[in-house]
């Protein structure tokens, strides 16, 4: 185990998302009842797989939420991206991923079992795993997972030194990137996953996830790197979220690599009381209907949106669709932040000039705020992360990241977005720590350029 802790790195702290991507009047919602996994989507499309339950009942564990195959993967992946509030890697990001695993590991069967929360003994805990991106350089999709599956290695390393029993892969938040790493880890090694994250939705760094806030350690963690080595971050304080974060960005950044890392090592308690549970069956289901959204014509997408199908369906969650149709991307500013570690920035969507229809998005990678123009000509804010406020592309009816706006617009393609703005309730144990919280996410707020105070979207 190669430990290093180089001065010079300290010199060049920036700030890191867990994954950096190369990166109105009124509004109706409706509250959804909790899910089981026998649910039938009420969306009036046949989405059900009763060959799911099938499986399910013949593992003989009711601790056990489902199988996954391929199919449901993908599922999760879509899902995932709607929730991750404008960043976490994009939807197409984790197929190309998972794709470029399967040529790797063709005898690796496409294949993960994922346990409730409950199914953890009392001494077992979960282990995170995820990859980072460094500021200025960014490995192949060829090499991502490859990173990834160093990173459980070491968490077997890291977890023995500090006398551990990590039995469940954990997802460190939602997105197109970060979900998919324990999967990876689970079909490779045939490990567990438990139905669980640490955020419910995509986060900017270390500090602003929702294990963080709510007062898990960050540390013991370590990195792995493309080649092979790997580097132990032991703070004195282990709750030194931000300073962890620190570290291993400077690491990443004098190596100009991505890496993965692992940690993360909580019990069944832990898990329940301070994180979302049941987040990754959530993002299937909501995958479920998103597929369903895409085999529908224009016209009936136009008809009722995505974010309307999802209030019809029995998930925690509440949605509202904020665009009353869909929009292209106007007056699109982005710059780098943290040094080349983010890209922050703003857009406009809705009818320019329509007081309650006409939409400011500010970004830091993740989506920041959005404000609604009000009859006097100037914007109100109307919610701020974490609120998840997300959005999809009415074209094709998948989720998009800021980043892939970035990526259109600059490729001239711009034009052909047509972008559906909403929010979806983000998980309630976000608010119970209000200080903390405020304290973590003011400064990305800020350097997005929203000076205000944290809005929590009001659904009643």
């Amino acid at each position: 185990m190669m430990k290093r802790m180089i001065a010079a790195l300290l010199a060049s702290l920036t700030a890191l998302s867990l994954f950096t991507v190369c990166s109105a009047s009124s509004y109706a919602a409706s509250t959804l009842q909790p899910p089981t996994h026998s649910d039938i989507l009420n969306t009036g499309m046949d989405i059900s797989d009763s060959s799911q339950d099938d499986e399910v009942a013949n593992q003989g564990d009711d601790s056990l939420v489902s199988i996954l195959h391929e199919e449901e993967i993908d599922q999760i992946l879509k899902g995932a991206a709607l929730l991750a509030a404008g960043g976490g890697g994009s939807y197409i990001l984790g197929t190309n991923i998972l794709k470029s695993f399967k040529e790797q590991n063709p005898d690796v069967e496409i294949k993960v079992a994922l346990y409730d929360v409950k199914s953890m003994g009392e001494k077992e805990s979960t282990f995170g795993v995820g990859i980072m991106g460094s500021p200025s350089a960014h490995a192949p999709v060829s090499e991502l997972s490859k990173v990834a599956l160093m990173s459980y290695q070491e968490t077997l390393a890291l977890a023995q030194r500090y006398g551990k029993q990590p039995e469940y892969a954990l997802a460190l938040e939602l997105g197109g990137a970060n979900t998919l790493i324990p999967l990876l880890c689970a079909m490779k090694y045939d490990l567990k996953v438990v139905d669980a994250d640490l955020c419910g939705r995509a986060v900017p760094g270390l500090e602003t996830a929702l294990s963080n806030i709510n007062g898990l350690p960050t540390a013991p963690f370590a990195l792995t790197d493309s080649e092979g080595n790997s580097y132990d971050i032991n703070m004195a304080d282990p709750y030194n979220a931000a300073g962890v974060e620190s570290v291993a960005v400077a690491i990443l950044d004098h190596l100009k690599s991505n890496g993965g890392f692992t940690g993360f090592y909580f019990s069944q308690k832990e898990i329940n009381n301070n994180v979302p549970t049941k987040t990754l069956s959530q993002c299937m289901q909501i995958g479920q209907c998103i597929e369903a959204f895409q085999k529908l014509s224009i016209e009936e997408r136009q008809e009722k949106t995505l974010f309307q199908r999802l209030n019809e369906m029995n998930y925690p969650v509440r949605c509202v669709c904020l665009t009353a149709k869909a929009s292209p991307v106007q007056h699109f500013h982005q710059e780098a932040a943290a040094g080349g570690a983010r890209d922050k920035g703003y857009y406009y969507l809705g009818v320019e000039g329509e007081a309650g229809n006409y939409f400011y998005v500010q970004f830091n990678n993740e989506t920041m705020a959005v404000s609604v123009l009000n009859e006097f000509g100037t914007f109100d804010c109307i919610a701020t992360a974490p609120c998840i406020i997300t959005m999809y592309d009415e074209n094709t009816g998948l989720p998009l990241t800021n980043a892939d706006l970035k990526e259109q617009i600059l490729s001239g393609n711009g034009d052909s977005l047509n972008v559906v703005l909403g929010i979806i309730e983000v998980d309630s144990k976000w608010w119970t720590n209000f200080d903390e919280l405020t304290k973590a996410w003011k400064p990305y707020l800020e350097e997005a350029g929203y000076a205000g105070d944290i809005v929590r979207y009001s659904f009643d």
